[in-house]
């Protein structure tokens, strides 16, 4: 268990819930300030408030947005991922991939259309091993399991799962299920692969207020 900060931002109408939370990875580092966090959400429509948790390494956040179109788009279709431009600066900024899911999702209902996971173990570079082979699942990430740099991938259920098996039947680096072989204890890798957060499925002024809560809160690390 961890202390963490929790900064609220505020506007006065809301329609929409947007929930971005995050697996135990934090797709959002820790190193980015509050303020650029908002920033970005902002970037996906109106914000009208905004609950940010701040983990060990990573931090969630949960947000009332009314979405610009293309984001409510992406939203309506259940689409597993949203893209966040993220920093301080022009010349600091980072482009990342992060799931999101409906406001009224539990850690239960999450866990339940996240289990479907793999990785395989990067034995050369992330193209070599996974982009040129077309696999398709609907988000996936570079990640460390231990001493191996592995690619970990989230299906949308067992058929997708199977078919990127399917496709390794002869090869000696297959998908390893998520939780058998290496184990559960992984940590994002640095800011030099976090770059290769990627999807292989189909691609795809802000409203103002003030910051009126700053508080600190302690949460419990949930695997997801």
């Amino acid at each position: 268990m961890y202390v963490n900060s929790c900064m609220y931002y505020h506007s006065v109408h809301h329609n929409k819930l947007l929930h971005l939370i995050y697996n135990y990875l934090y797709d959002i580092p820790a190193r980015y300030s509050e303020s650029e966090v908002i920033s970005a959400i902002k970037n996906l429509g109106n914000v009208h408030r905004i609950r940010i948790k701040k983990h060990y390494k990573y931090q969630s956040v949960r947000a009332e947005i009314s979405l610009f179109d293309e984001n409510e788009d992406d939203f309506v279709k259940e689409t597993w991922k949203v893209q966040l431009l993220i920093g301080r600066s022009e010349k600091t900024q980072n482009t990342m991939q992060v799931r999101w899911f409906p406001g009224q999702s539990t850690v239960k209902s999450i866990k339940e259309k996240c289990k479907w996971k793999a990785y395989k173990i990067i034995r050369s570079s992330y193209y070599q091993d996974v982009a040129r082979k077309n696999y398709s699942f609907e988000y996936g990430k570079m990640a460390r399991f231990g001493k191996n740099l592995v690619f970990l991938a989230y299906f949308k259920n067992k058929e997708q799962l199977d078919a990127a098996r399917a496709l390794d039947k002869a090869a000696d680096d297959t998908w390893i299920i998520h939780g058998k072989g290496l184990g559960n204890l992984s940590e994002e890798v640095s800011k030099r692969d976090s770059c290769y957060d990627l999807v292989s499925t189909t691609p795809k002024d802000n409203g103002k207020g003030k910051f009126a809560i700053k508080e600190k809160q302690a949460w419990s690390h949930q695997q997801l």
